[in-house]
């Protein structure tokens, strides 16, 4: 018999008590799960975490068991209780006055009231203002209240001419209103006060951060290290700002000094995700999303984050149920909806996501355009035909609707590169080897050799050759590792350098070729050595032919000088909009 929620609760109370810790974490897990605003559920949970010392996972629980029921004391004091034990002392205190603001008044809250208050006076040594100024300055800038906390800054800075801690309060409150120059001028100040003050040259590695200015805001954050090798955050923003920088080593290894040091950071878990799927490590991008939710279950962009990472590895249902997952707990997440256009197995399907997309708060030009294709895919455009009049109508998207439209005949539409896979795969000759040029880390390789049991691959798996418009030379480096896949055969060098050679000898004809090397240069080298593989049944499959802001200039290019240079034609079979994807054959061949 199916449990109710409330014996559910009682079930994992009484497991509780017991000292039955995975049998409550479950009762507690299936009650979130069927409500994830359960308040007793998600208050027991926290209380879960904190008693198996993963205090940092337990603060979302009680954050959302107080999200849906304030009135209740032991929610606030557990809250509270767990704030302390991470020594976020300030914030202990923040949540401490807004639970008396709510009329919360019980022995234990006055009890932890004074212990805070003597905490904050131990915590404020070496502050050079007065405590009830450091304190609610602090909890003004906590509350995102920057407003009112440059108001009081402007009252009270003639008492303190010579304050480092104030110019760096005042800082803050201005780079929290985006009035750089001023935040500047007082982190600089603040600086010049008290050269070894960490939080001041933290602040102005954001702010350099913000202004673009990436090399300064490195130096900034080795500051805050040089000062505190220890400090996490620190870690983390340096991690951070390598990353802007495309030095995704660099960023990983910070990143990872920092989850050392603190293992339960789930923004830095969320950011080293973001660098290991960019440098193609998957799997592991997959574990540290993993590893967020687990910390924070109510984490909408590791849900988001983990969903295109599994997407990457070709799991679509379960990248799908981690979309749904994030819609569930933020029914505005624009960013999950437009994922789930990605996931959509047809174009009906597609428009139900988009149009929900567009209904949130964080709808994108793309999703407009995208919206209006569909419907022109589908024979109705009047939408399409506004764009042609607005500023939308040089967009690279529009372009590419446009270019699809103009065909001969309108291809069937995928949205999954592996969709799109599956259908050539299912169109092609499968007794033939398949070619790839541009292999990165094998994921399109392993994916279709389980086809064709054969496959050259040709890659310097050391990055673009060269600057693809923003893109640098050696993005998409592998660090050199060569994929290890029964069935592979790898030829290591730049195309120019190796392809020569590799030709020169009679080589099988070709079932599929996919081209994944995006510059214009590489992919038309690619296609005038590999001529002698293809034929009127070979299929070309190319990764990056659309969407993107310069796509006529690069594989889209090479096609077309191609077939202008050797007297073909050629027909689209597939296309994928959404991940950028054209599958041809030649005609004339």
């Amino acid at each position: 018999m199916e449990l109710t929620l409330d014996q559910a609760l009682q079930k994992g109370v009484e497991a509780h008590k017991a000292g039955q810790v995975q049998e409550a974490d479950q009762y507690y897990t299936a009650i979130i799960r069927a409500n994830p605003k359960h308040p007793d559920a998600n208050h027991n949970m926290g209380v879960l975490a904190v008693g198996v010392g993963k205090v940092e996972a337990a603060l979302p629980f009680f954050k959302t068991a107080l999200e849906a029921n304030s009135s209740v004391a032991q929610y606030w004091l557990s809250y509270i209780d767990a704030l302390i034990k991470l020594d976020r002392i300030v914030d202990a205190k923040a949540v401490l006055d807004q639970a008396k603001s709510k009329g919360i008044n019980c022995e234990g809250l006055d009890s932890r009231n004074k212990e805070l208050q003597l905490s904050l006076e131990n915590f404020a040594i070496g502050q050079d203002i007065a405590l009830g100024h450091w304190i609610t300055l602090t909890k003004l800038l906590t509350q995102q209240k920057f407003s009112q906390a440059i108001r009081l800054i402007e009252d009270i800075e003639e008492i303190y001419p010579d304050s480092f801690s104030l110019n760096n309060l005042a800082g803050q409150a201005y780079l929290g209103s985006k009035e750089f120059k001023l935040a500047g001028r007082y982190l600089k100040r603040a600086i010049s006060l008290n050269a070894e003050y960490g939080q001041a040259h933290n602040n102005l590695g954001q702010l350099y951060t913000l202004e673009g200015k990436k090399k300064k805001a490195i130096e900034s954050y080795k500051m805050v290290l040089q000062l505190n090798p220890n400090n996490y955050v620190g870690h983390n923003n340096l991690g951070s700002a390598y990353n802007d920088q495309k030095l995704l080593n660099k960023a990983i290894k910070h990143y990872k000094i920092a989850l050392q040091l603190n293992p339960n950071y789930k923004t830095c878990l969320l950011n080293l995700g973001l660098v290991q799927r960019e440098k193609g490590q998957f799997t592991a991008a997959i574990k540290s999303y993993k590893r967020a939710i687990e910390l924070d279950p109510q984490y909408v962009k590791a849900f988001n984050g983990l969903g295109v990472a599994l997407l990457d590895k070709a799991e679509v249902k379960l990248a799908t149920q981690c979309f749904l997952d994030a819609i569930k707990i933020d029914v505005d997440c624009g960013e999950a909806y437009w994922n789930l256009i990605g996931t959509s197995k047809n174009i009906q399907e597609a428009q139900k996501w988009l149009s929900r997309c567009l209904k949130t708060t964080s709808q994108s030009d793309n999703a407009l355009i995208m919206e209006a294709g569909l419907e022109a895919y589908m024979g109705e455009t009047i939408k399409l035909d506004k764009l042609y009049g607005s500023k939308f109508a040089d967009h690279p998207c529009t372009r590419s609707f446009t270019w699809a439209l103009n065909l001969p005949k309108l291809p069937p539409l995928y949205f999954t590169r592996w969709a799109l896979f599956d259908y050539i795969i299912s169109s092609s000759n499968k007794d033939r080897p398949f070619y790839e040029f541009g292999v990165w880390t094998g994921e399109a390789f392993k994916y279709l050799i389980k086809t064709f049991k054969k496959g050259y691959g040709f890659d310097t798996f050391e990055g673009l050759p060269e600057d693809w418009h923003n893109e640098k030379a050696g993005t998409y480096s592998s660090d050199g590792n060569i994929p290890k896949i029964k069935g592979g055969k790898f030829i290591v060098g730049k195309f120019e350098d190796t392809l020569p050679a590799f030709f020169e000898k009679e080589r099988p004809k070709a079932s599929i070729i996919n081209f994944d090397a995006d510059l214009y240069s590489s992919t038309i080298c690619a296609l005038n050595f590999a001529k002698p593989v293809i034929d009127q049944h070979t299929i070309l499959i190319f990764d990056e032919f659309l969407i993107n802001d310069n796509w006529e200039q690069d594989e889209y290019k090479a096609l077309e000088e191609f077939c202008s240079n050797n007297g073909y034609t050629y027909e689209v079979l597939a296309i994928s909009f959404f991940t950028k994807q054209v599958a041809v054959k030649l005609i004339g061949i």
